[in-house]
């Protein structure tokens, strides 16, 4: 199966408005395959490929059809009750027209009065932070005119997304929940019909309250994902957002002869210099002369086996301050 394109047809959309028995909508789609053998349940759940999402800087997916008991954009009671893909017989087989229903009053059918059968509420917003960077928008490193970082290190502007989960639930465990705070995505999944790639979401929260309606107790549950991008440096690897890079420098460095190897204090050559500072330079070579050694005052540039490289690029390290876990067990996932 291939889906080519899937667009809204603004012009397509119909509603009522009800004294009693809710509201209805309808709004209309057109879906083309390549394939004319596709059916109408891959045309139902069809997902424009070529579209970003909403949220560029989260969502992978494009246009697609709202899924059954999705609420409606700007009538949070009105949820999707029925979907009808309508093949056109003048296309070749390719393209359909879909529309998709909305009902207010239908949720009351088909939940009943039972609220753990109530759909999970998503809703995206943002946080503004700060963070210091190594690495501008460009990729190109942050160092002074003699190639050393700045030290404290530049900082900048950060807004990050924010997605809030609801799900009514009929059991909360606070160890468990306490358990994932903090936890990293290690696998894609699905939130509210975006794509979530690995590294990106990490768990800030995971509450329960608990409530009872009619005869039915149950817990109100409401986790708060925060969401960073990947990080794509030229000549580095990609990295998850909440990964961090290091450059590897410092004041020691490790002396390896054979298999032995020591921890030494780096040093740096102290020359000899004029009466009025200057360095001195051998009237008959003109070459400086060295007298000695001293510790070096800033940190100095390491390569992956802890030596010291001075004036060369340092090592690059990654740490993974976070752990990770599998979220597509979850309930509040897709």
């Amino acid at each position: 199966m291939s889906i080519v394109r899937v667009t809204e047809n603004p012009e397509g959309r119909t509603g009522s408005i009800n004294s009693i028995g809710g509201n209805n909508w309808n709004r209309a789609f057109m879906v083309q395959t390549s394939v004319r053998t596709d059916d109408q349940v891959v045309v139902a759940t069809a997902i424009d490929p070529g579209g970003t999402g909403g949220l560029s800087a989260v969502a992978t997916l494009g246009t697609r059809i709202p899924r059954v008991r999705e609420r409606h954009p700007t009538d949070r009671f009105a949820t999707v009750r029925r979907i009808t893909p309508t093949q056109r017989p003048d296309s070749g087989g390719t393209l359909w027209d879909v529309v998709v229903e909305y009902s207010s009053a239908a949720e009351a059918i088909e939940f009943g009065d039972d609220p753990l059968a109530r759909p999970k509420v998503v809703t995206w917003g943002d946080v503004a932070t700060t963070e210091e960077y190594r690495w501008d928008a460009d990729g190109t490193e942050v160092k002074d005119t003699a190639g050393a970082p700045f030290e404290p290190g530049l900082v900048r502007d950060f807004t990050r997304p924010v997605a809030t989960i609801q799900l009514n639930a009929a059991t909360y465990s606070p160890r468990e929940a306490h358990a994932f705070y903090d936890n990293v995505n290690s696998k894609s999944f699905g939130l509210g019909g975006v794509n979530i790639p690995p590294g990106w979401a990490k768990i800030k929260s995971w509450t329960g309250t608990p409530t009872k309606e009619a005869d039915t107790s149950f817990w109100i549950t409401r986790v708060v994902l925060h969401l960073k991008r990947l990080v794509d440096i030229a000549g580095l690897p990609k990295i998850s957002g909440w990964d961090q890079r290091v450059e590897s420098r410092g004041f020691s460095e490790i002396i390896r002869n054979g298999d032995d190897s020591e921890v030494v204090s780096i040093k740096r050559p102290v020359f000899k210099t004029n009466a009025d500072g200057s360095l001195f330079k051998d009237p008959a070579t003109g070459k400086t002369e060295q007298v000695g050694l001293e510790q070096a005052q800033d940190p100095t540039a390491l390569d992956v086996s802890g030596k010291a490289i001075p004036g060369k690029p340092p090592h690059v390290l990654t740490f993974r301050p976070y752990p990770k876990s599998d979220f597509t067990g979850f309930a509040w996932t897709d």
